[in-house]
């Protein structure tokens, strides 16, 4: 069974990666984490992040760097975060955790939400 909590890359970096996964595992009895990939704009409140109150994100961008091959050419193409640009891609290291054996990891996608 996959027993999986809803995150955002910004409490991930904020918290650290491995603090979220012990506690993931170890508090909360999980096997995978889900990371929100976009999202749209709004207030959201961090209790646990030692760095802000409230992170305010980026209405209409992504939350992880895309293989920018795909869309060479194109007239739309995505507009990576700059929590990631800044960041990093959490998205990629946990999929890479994951093949090593850490947690589990799905998405959830927010589409049509914004105004970019």
């Amino acid at each position: 069974m996959q027993l999986s909590m809803w995150t955002y890359p910004w409490d991930i970096q904020d918290i650290g990666l491995e603090t979220v996964e012990r506690d993931l595992v170890e508090r909360a009895g999980l096997n995978m984490v889900s990371l929100a990939t976009s999202y749209h704009a709004g207030r959201f409140l961090q209790p646990r992040s030692p760095r802000r109150k409230a992170y305010f994100p980026e209405d209409g961008t992504i939350y992880f760097q895309p293989t920018s091959a795909r869309w060479a050419g194109l007239a739309i193409r995505p507009k990576v975060a700059d929590v990631i640009s800044e960041g990093g891609d959490v998205l990629r290291k946990l999929a890479r955790r994951r093949d090593a054996g850490g947690l589990g990891v799905s998405c959830w996608t927010v589409c049509l939400h914004n105004t970019r």
